[in-house]
């Protein structure tokens, strides 16, 4: 396995629950990088400090094909 997907509920990853993971290289967190920090690891899970981390991200759309227009108030 070399990514997992971290639910944005977790609040905890349990004693080794990933030290199994060696070739592990990214982490997807669909919350900010503030709420992973929140996220309690337990011991045994050095894996996920050398790993890339994935957050939410927000997409901005391609306004530049409509016209915008000025109204006079």
């Amino acid at each position: 396995m070399t990514e997992i997907t971290l639910p944005g509920t977790i609040d905890t990853v349990e004693e080794s629950a990933i030290v199994s993971c060696t070739s592990l290289t990214d982490v997807y967190y669909p919350k900010t990088r503030v709420g992973a920090e929140r996220i309690t690891f337990g011991m045994g899970n050095n894996i996920l400090t050398g790993t890339t981390w994935h957050f939410e991200t927000v997409v901005v759309p391609d306004l530049s094909r409509f016209k915008i227009l000025l109204m006079d108030a």
